[in-house]
């Protein structure tokens, strides 16, 4: 695996374009690092989600490989009714992930997973 200093610049310019109107408003004063979540920090989910890794993929060239949404982020709506949601997410998407597949070229959750947990989510 090659790393690529432009990716995390270009990855943070991405997150800034969310529906949420950007990290700023989003995290407030909070730091941004490799650990953070889409889903518990970034309010990511459904449509957004979609969409937001739609454009992730297309601006770092990433393939599909093993990638499920249902793995990462829940459905949209049914919020006022929780008992009615199919499932919750099984897996952990972080900023560091998205880096991290950026660099592979491809989704490998297995190997992304494995990846994820020996990084320190320092951003350089």
């Amino acid at each position: 695996m090659s790393r690529d200093d432009t990716i995390w610049p270009r990855l943070i310019a991405l997150v800034e374009t969310l529906p949420t109107q950007g990290i700023s408003r989003v995290l407030g004063s909070q730091v941004v690092t490799r650990e953070t979540d889409l889903v518990l920090d970034l309010g990511l989910a459904g449509d957004d989600a979609f969409e937001f890794m739609e454009r992730y993929a297309a601006l770092f060239g990433v393939e599909r490989g093993d990638f499920d949404l249902s793995n990462y982020f829940e459905a949209e709506g049914l919020w006022l009714l929780p008992s009615l949601r199919k499932h919750k997410p099984k897996m952990k998407i972080t900023l560091g992930v998205l880096e991290l597949a950026a660099q592979e070229g491809e989704w490998r959750s297995a190997n992304l997973c494995q990846l994820s947990s020996s990084s320190d989510g320092a951003v350089d």
